[in-house]
């Protein structure tokens, strides 16, 4: 951002949304702030500058679960290290 320029999203709508990603569910994806940041808070703002300002000014993190495979058995990955002694 550009020295004495002013901000694209203002400071109450920012503290809100550290508020919001504090939270343990959070947002699931940048364009759901995205879209929480134009319906709920009426700032029209790009997509990039979300991403810049969530991920580097805010050092926020989505919170996200890792992806696994639908068919694969709940347990399955507890009996696998009890087996495997390398791990």
């Amino acid at each position: 951002m550009a020295p004495g320029a002013a901000r694209v999203i203002p400071p109450e709508v920012m503290e809100r949304l550290k508020v919001l990603l504090a939270e343990p569910i959070g947002f699931l994806s940048y364009k759901a702030i995205w879209q929480w940041l134009r319906q709920e808070c009426q700032v029209e703002v790009e997509y990039k500058t979300v991403y810049r300002i969530v991920r580097y000014e805010l050092n926020a993190k989505l919170k996200v679960p890792r992806p696994r495979h639908y068919k694969q058995a709940p347990g399955a990955v507890e009996q696998f290290k009890k087996t495997c002694p390398s791990l």
